[in-house]
């Protein structure tokens, strides 16, 4: 939903859009990383676990949106976005 929200208000390249975005929730999720760190009691296995797959994650992501044709991505933002409203509206 926050390409499709950028790509509305924005006049820039989606590829741009998508980096963007992920640099938004890198930014969004050190926060919350920081804050569990002082206030939350944590399983230092499970943290290992969501790191490796978040890190990897990314990295995939990005390589991917890169070398993605912008029709593609486009089309499967709003793919995303319709499954999203769909299952949380039912």
């Amino acid at each position: 939903m926050m390409i499709a929200t950028l790509a509305l208000g924005l006049d820039i390249d989606l590829k741009i859009i998508s980096a963007l975005r992920t640099t938004s929730v890198m930014a969004s999720n050190v926060v919350a990383g920081a804050v569990f760190v002082f206030i939350a009691d944590i399983d230092w296995a499970v943290v290992a676990i969501l790191a490796a797959s978040s890190i990897f994650g990314g990295y995939a992501g990005a390589r991917l949106g890169k070398r993605m044709p912008a029709s593609l991505l486009r089309a499967g933002v709003v793919v995303a976005g319709v499954v999203a409203a769909i299952t949380l509206w039912s």
